[in-house]
């Protein structure tokens, strides 16, 4: 079964689906506490390619493990997350990115999709 992401809020809600094998997460809790990662861990179809907290770590462990799509907790560095966002799409494209935010304003979710976010929750 595929790894459904959910992107949008109602009326413009969509589902998109997706063969994704290996996912990659940028969040703020390290790696033995973060939720996300064991929620990954927890699905027998999908395998976690790693966990970072910074942009730095991000790219270069994107660029060598190739994963299919990185979850961006926009909470997860410091600074503009729009441009965290086009900086990761721009520099690896083949990534599907996911942005988590706090953020409900149509006008910021917006800005995160056409920043190269695939989706935001």
């Amino acid at each position: 079964m595929p790894f459904e992401l959910v992107a949008g809020a109602a009326p413009t809600s969509r589902v998109i689906r997706m063969a994704i094998k290996k996912l990659f997460i940028l969040e703020p809790a390290p790696l033995e506490e973060s939720r996300l990662a064991r929620l990954v861990v927890e699905r027998p179809d999908l395998s976690l390619s790693g966990v970072a907290a910074d942009l730095a770590v991000t790219l270069e462990s994107c660029a060598d493990d190739e994963p299919d799509a990185l979850i961006v907790d926009l909470s997860a560095e410091a600074g503009d997350g729009i441009a965290l966002i086009e900086r990761l799409h721009s520099e690896c494209r083949q990534l599907s990115i996911l942005a988590l935010s706090a953020r409900t304003d149509s006008r910021v979710i917006e800005r995160i999709l056409r920043a190269g976010a695939m989706g935001c929750v």
